[in-house]
This record gives C-alpha cells, structure tokens and sequence, in this order.
C-alpha cells in the first residue's frame, strides 16, 4: 500500500525547508522514493481528465429545456423545407440553443444534436427527437432529462 506524505528536505529539489511529496510503499522497506516526473505527468493527465468528464452536465431547469426543445423542433422544420441545412449556421441557431454554446449542432428529420463538447466518441451534449429509436447510437448512451429531450454522454 503506498502512501503520499509531505516531508521537509534539504535534498529533494534542493529546496530546504520546502515540503516535497513522497510516496512510501511496502517495497521501500523504510525508504523513501520521490515520485518520478513520468508518475507526476501520468497523475496529472488523469486529474485534468476526471476534472473535464465532471464539467459536462445537463441543464435540468424545465423552462430551459422547453426552451432547447422549441428550438429543435423548430429546426426541424426547417430542415424538412431545406434540406441542405442539415448543420445550420450557428447565426440560424434559436437563442435557446446559441446560449449552450455548442461546438456543434446536427439537424436530421427526426432528431437534433446539440454537441456542447466535441470528443472523439461524439462527445457530450443534447439530443431532442420525438421518437427516441431515432438515433444509431446505443440508448446507454442516452438519458431523458425533459420532454423529447435527452442528454448524449461520452460512450
């Protein structure tokens, strides 16, 4: 089991007096290592990864999403009567959508994405159909936050 303690040391870095982090394990046998820079680099590359996945969250107030979801379905519309837009201009976007911000948005005949964070599994954002089988991805990738409104995680 290891353990991360804070030790003054006129060694480590060269700074006397200064806590330095350590991490003590069992295979030390009473020795102390100071974590290595690729250990340092791999714990922070996994801290900025936990801190990005726990910014991407919904927007559960119902008048916004009554909002979000007026707004798809008016692009709906007008993409039945122009089909070409199927991702419109982000001047075209109803005001409800443009406050989200999205990197992206898709408009198909049944369904709207609203791509708030693009990653490379499609990344996070809202989905607003009437008729949820719509979609080519896996429904665990969805889950209903208002009425024809869903919200698309990383999967």
């Amino acid at each position: 089991m290891a353990s991360l303690t804070l030790r003054c040391s006129s060694t480590a870095y060269g700074n006397a007096g200064i806590p330095t982090p350590t991490i003590r394990t069992g295979a030390d046998r009473g020795r102390s290592s100071v974590m290595s820079l690729r250990t340092r680099l791999a714990l922070l590359l996994l801290t900025t990864i936990v801190l990005a996945d726990g910014c991407h969250r919904p927007t559960l107030d119902h008048s916004e999403l009554a909002a979000i979801r007026s707004g798809a379905v008016r692009l709906m519309r007008m993409q039945a009567t122009q089909p070409s837009h199927d991702e419109p201009a982000s001047d075209d976007w109803p005001i409800a959508i443009q406050q989200l911000r999205p990197d992206r948005v898709i408009v198909r005949q049944q369904s709207v994405y609203i791509i708030t964070t693009s990653w490379f599994d499609g990344g996070w954002g809202y989905y607003v159909t009437h008729d949820r089988s719509a979609t080519a991805l896996p429904n665990v990738c969805y889950r209903p936050i208002g009425k024809d409104v869903y919200w698309h995680d990383s999967c």
